[in-house]
């Protein structure tokens, strides 16, 4: 069995962000490795492993969603990484990093110039 992965979005005020190292031609894709997030598997290491994965200052607060089309998920809510069906477990069902307050010269939105930062 190969690698297992969770595809995420980040974005900010302003919409989607490149990624650091996009998944094929959509370059505002990313993912991680799921063996990659220390467990347990909650919120919170999920978040950090992505923030980790985009270099994200550690003074970025962002939000986790694990649906966007409801709210932020609470931090030590537990996550299964197990199956055939979790949140990001495909491009399709990409989670979200929503960083808000990050200023505009922190990342720049899809239509401006990544920051490496």
């Amino acid at each position: 069995m190969g690698d297992r992965y969770v595809y995420y979005r980040v974005y900010n005020e302003d919409g989607a962000l490149r990624v650091r190292d996009p998944v094929g031609y959509d370059n505002t894709l990313g993912r991680i490795t799921a063996h990659s997030i220390t467990p347990p598997h909650n919120v919170r290491n999920i978040r950090h492993r992505i923030a980790v994965n985009e270099q994200l200052p550690d003074h970025y607060k962002p939000d986790l969603y694990l649906d966007m089309d409801g709210s932020p998920t609470e931090d030590g809510s537990h996550v299964s990484l197990s199956g055939d069906s979790y949140p990001g477990a495909s491009p399709e069902s990409a989670i979200g990093l929503v960083i808000s307050g990050a200023g505009h010269n922190d990342k720049k939105p899809l239509n401006g110039i990544y920051l490496h930062i």
